[in-house]
């Protein structure tokens, strides 16, 4: 069984991507009313968890703006259940860069090397008033990644009650997917992978205060290692 979450404040958004969508309603969906009191994403994803998970289920914490155009049902039968999903997300890859410093009397610094930065996994259409656009490396198959994105995360109910699984509650609106699949590697060992499906996301995102008061916490939770996710680079190193 598949079930789909999600926290509303504009209605008329959410039945377009979802409510009348035939491969969003197929599911149950539990829509969080958040028009009447703004109550921060991670808390009412824990709510569900603690009140509402049904055994032997996958679950799709999503956007109000997130719509899948297929049948994702036989995709999900074929995935692990040990595994934490999302269809965008971003991991390292090494890439040749060349620095270069000049002044008035030539070169002053020079350095060549492969580094590593993040690479984008998982194609998915992000659609904006400005543009429609595909973004993301489209993939084979799942493939390990740091973090997925918060538009969509997808986890199984059984992994999730083997290892206590939680969100963030301090993070309301921001990177509180990316966390879910940090704190799921660090302390359980469980990986995330992408997973390309088609689907649409009706927004870019806002990087804004919130989003780098979010990040900062990221930053001393996970102090001991790098990680990356589709708003941050923490592999650009020199």
């Amino acid at each position: 069984m598949i079930q789909i979450v999600t926290v509303v404040n504009n209605h008329r958004l959410f039945n377009d991507t979802i409510g009348s969508n035939r491969f969003m309603n197929v599911h149950p969906v539990h829509m969080y009313d958040n028009t009447h009191d703004n109550v921060g994403i991670a808390k009412r994803y824990n709510d569900f968890i603690r009140t509402k998970m049904p055994s032997d289920s996958w679950l799709v914490f999503c956007h109000q703006d997130f719509a899948f155009r297929e049948d994702v049902t036989e995709t999900f039968a074929r995935l692990d259940r040990n595994v934490i999903y999302g269809p965008t997300g971003t991991g390292p890859t090494k890439q040749l860069v060349c620095i270069a410093a000049f002044s008035r009397y030539g070169i002053e610094r020079f350095r060549i090397g492969f580094y590593d930065r993040t690479k984008k996994l998982g194609q998915i259409v992000q659609r904006t008033a400005q543009k429609n656009q595909k973004k993301g490396r489209f993939l084979r198959k799942p493939t390990v990644v740091d973090t997925v994105d918060c538009c969509c995360l997808i986890v199984h109910s059984d992994l999730i009650r083997r290892y206590g699984l939680t969100f963030d509650e301090q993070l309301d609106w921001h990177l509180y997917a990316e966390d879910f699949c940090l704190n799921a590697r660090y302390l359980h060992q469980v990986l995330t992978k992408a997973v390309q499906l088609e689907c649409v996301h009706l927004s870019s995102g806002k990087v804004d205060d919130e989003f780098d008061a979010a990040l900062l916490h990221l930053k001393r939770k996970y102090r001991t290692g790098f990680f990356s996710t589709t708003c941050y680079d923490g592999y650009w190193r020199f």
